[in-house]
């Protein structure tokens, strides 16, 4: 699939550090790019969730020690 000019986003910028680095980016997304990069960003935010409620859950699982007295 072909997209035209006006389909695509651009943008580039620049970067400087110091008189001595710059760098200078360019990004040039499609809008199936887009929806890669979404699907990609809401796989991790959702795996991430996964992982931290698991942990959660582990750790309340184990049983408090009663102190007999």
């Amino acid at each position: 699939m072909r997209f035209s000019k006006k389909d695509r986003q651009v943008t580039s910028t620049v970067v400087r550090v110091g008189k001595s680095f710059s760098a200078e980016v360019r990004t040039d997304f499609s809008p199936a790019g887009f929806v890669g990069v979404g699907i990609m960003v809401s796989t991790m935010l959702l795996s991430s969730a996964v992982i931290v409620a698991a942990a959660r859950w582990r750790r309340r699982r184990v049983p408090v020690k009663q102190i007999e007295g």
